[in-house]
C-alpha cells in the first residue's frame, strides 16, 4: 500500500485553480496511483467536512472528559487544515458545544457546495 505523505506534494493556489506540483517520486507510482493521489487532493476540502460531521456524531456519544479532549482536538486539527477563520474556531473550541459545531458544519457543507 501506497501512502501520500506532506513531502509528496505542495499544493499552491493559483488564482482560482489549484496546480499541483508533485516531486520525483511521483514517477515510481502507476497512473491509477497518481490518478488517486490527485484525487485526494482535489476532494481533500469534502473530506475534512465529512471528518467534522463524524466527529460531531462522536462528541454527542462520548463519554468522558479524556475521550471529549481527544474528540474536541480532532475537530480542531480538522479546522485547521479547513482553514476555518481562527476566532470561529477558537468560539467553537472554547463553547465545546457539539451542537454548535454541527451547525456550523451544515453551513459549511453548503456553501463547499456551491462552488
Amino acid at each position: 500500500m501506497v501512502t501520500c505523505s506532506a513531502s509528496l506534494a505542495r499544493i499552491e493556489n493559483v488564482g482560482a485553480r489549484q496546480v499541483h506540483y508533485r516531486e520525483e517520486q511521483m514517477a515510481e507510482y502507476s497512473n491509477y496511483q497518481k490518478k488517486v493521489i490527485n484525487n485526494y487532493y482535489d476532494n481533500k476540502e469534502t473530506i475534512m467536512l465529512t471528518k467534522l460531521q463524524e466527529l460531531v456524531t462522536e462528541l454527542y456519544l462520548a463519554e468522558g472528559k479524556k475521550k471529549q479532549d481527544q474528540l474536541w482536538k480532532r475537530a480542531e486539527t480538522a479546522m485547521t487544515n479547513l482553514k476555518i477563520k481562527s476566532q470561529l474556531a477558537q468560539h467553537l473550541l472554547e463553547k465545546r458545544d457539539p451542537a454548535l459545531l454541527a451547525q456550523n458544519v451544515q453551513n459549511w457543507l453548503k456553501s463547499a457546495g456551491n462552488k
